[in-house]
């Protein structure tokens, strides 16, 4: 167990520093982003005589409270909010940083280090890949509780409370929300974790065979990559054909770079 902790330290040392000022930075643009829409769409509403804060609501009844009393809707301040966009950015930032460190592992100094500590290229693989997806689960996690404090925030900037079953609405209305947090959606956290998977054992792929010398194969492993990325901000995965689909290519894609680590395939590992 040693060896593999210590293979594990090497990448989260590596790339720890930088993922978390990734997601420092993504947290600190939603929150800029959220308070300069919220006040651009109060501004906008100034023409509206009584004030939020005297609409007397009570907490059993304000989920049924027509939309027109309140100046502005959560619903338009998630809908003007470039959240997803943002979380797109801070995924292909930390995946840049990810292709960067597996890249790094193929250099001298690293090679001696992972030969003395008699560890093998696949159980390398195995372990980067494992720290990537964790990393990318995180980064998940993160989001969604950006977007609870940024409810919890619209809450009190207009004086209401709503009834907890209004959030969980959201997360079923909005494509965005929903993908990244199925709930009971069971083809949506297949089709989730697919995507994670593959983000994680392709940044890992990529860094490993090199740009150079594999463009091809690690070119179709950026684009697969990617387009499950802007899939997913985009609420595509919410759709049944488009989940089926991104699962069927996740499952395929990941069998095929393990067969290639393996050795299996004609694209096959430097021997350390």
């Amino acid at each position: 167990m040693k060896k593999y902790l210590s293979v594990l330290a090497l990448d989260v040392r590596s790339t720890i520093y930088k993922v978390f000022l990734i997601l420092i930075i993504m947290t600190l643009t939603q929150v800029v982003d959220y308070k300069l829409v919220f006040h651009n769409l109060m501004e906008k509403r100034q023409e509206w005589s009584a004030p939020v804060s005297n609409v007397l609501v009570s907490t059993t009844s304000v989920s049924n409270m027509p939309t027109e009393r309140l100046p502005v809707t959560w619903a338009e301040v998630l809908e003007q909010c470039h959240t997803r966009w943002i979380f797109l950015a801070a995924i292909v930032m930390c995946s840049v940083v990810f292709v960067w460190s597996a890249s790094e592992r193929g250099k001298c100094k690293t090679k001696f280090s992972l030969c003395r500590l008699r560890i093998s290229h696949k159980q390398v693989f195995a372990v980067f890949c494992g720290y990537h997806i964790v990393i990318y689960l995180a980064s998940i996690a993160l989001q969604i509780l950006l977007v609870l404090w940024m409810h919890r925030g619209y809450q009190v900037q207009m004086g209401v409370e709503r009834a907890p079953q209004a959030l969980f609405l959201d997360f079923y209305r909005n494509p965005f929300l929903h993908a990244i947090l199925p709930l009971s959606d069971v083809l949506g956290g297949l089709c989730l974790v697919s995507f994670v998977v593959t983000w994680g054992v392709g940044t890992t792929y990529i860094g490993y065979k090199g740009l150079q010398k594999h463009r091809n194969a690690c070119g179709v492993v950026i684009e697969i990559t990617l387009a499950q990325a802007v899939l997913l901000v985009s609420g595509g995965s919410g759709l049944l054909w488009f989940a089926i689909v991104g699962i069927v290519v996740s499952v395929v894609s990941i069998v095929l770079m393990l067969l290639s680590v393996s050795g299996k395939m004609e694209v096959a590992y430097e021997g350390y």
